[in-house]
């Protein structure tokens, strides 16, 4: 759990209490907390960009052979070149 300044909590805490009190909101009204300022449609964008990541990234964790392909796809073979010298290797590439 993140740790969060007294000062803060008592923000947060004013804030659903102001929420709380205010009533529910009209329907179309919803998408204006995101929109109606300045750089709202980039928030937008950044909020429906980010939660459909998230419900893809489940997706593909409940698709089996996704979720198993780590055991399924053997490992790559490493270079021939890798066990020769390491620095012979290096000294070639920096110096072209």
């Amino acid at each position: 759990m993140r740790y969060t300044p007294p000062r803060s909590r008592a923000a947060t805490a004013h804030r659903r209490l102001r929420m709380a009190g205010t009533g529910p909101r009209p329907r179309g009204d919803r998408g204006q907390q995101y929109t109606s300022r300045p750089g709202g449609g980039a928030a937008a964008v950044l909020l429906a960009s980010g939660v459909l990541l998230v419900v893809w990234g489940l997706l593909g964790l409940r698709y089996r052979p996704l979720r198993h392909l780590e055991d399924v796809v053997p490992d790559a073979a490493p270079p021939p070149e890798s066990a020769a010298d390491l620095d012979a290797i290096q000294a070639k590439v920096l110096n072209g």
